[in-house]
């Protein structure tokens, strides 16, 4: 259900905004304006600092996406980092493919081929 699924997200945000901010300092790019603020257990505030998708969103998505199946949201807890060259992000991927903790299960590359989804480039 979307309620277990943002439970787990709540419990998991903390971890992947560290990961997110250490990995940013290591490689040289910031960390999206967005997740700036401080850091408390609310989930409300992970959602303003867009580290937790707004719930309202990921309903919409697995409506009209996934036919209703929650489970197959891969992006309720995320981290967004902001590169300035196509170096840093090579760099980091290496970075993310690298790291033992890490499952990637997608990519998605809306840069090269130039598609606009619904929020933006991705």
């Amino acid at each position: 259900s979307l309620d277990q699924l943002y439970a787990q997200a709540f419990a998991v945000a903390p971890f992947l905004f560290r990961w997110g901010r250490d990995l940013s300092a290591r490689i040289g790019c910031d960390l999206d304006k967005g997740h700036d603020g401080p850091l408390n257990d609310s989930l409300a505030a992970w959602i303003r600092r867009r580290v937790v998708k707004d719930p309202s969103r990921a309903a919409e998505k697995a409506l009209l996406c996934y036919e209703e199946d929650v489970s197959r949201l891969l992006d309720v807890c995320r981290c967004r980092l902001v590169f300035e060259t196509e170096s840093t992000i090579t760099t980091c991927l290496d970075a993310i493919m690298s790291d033992s903790s890490v499952k990637v299960v997608r990519v998605k590359d809306g840069l090269h081929n130039g598609d606009v989804f619904h929020g933006g480039f991705q």
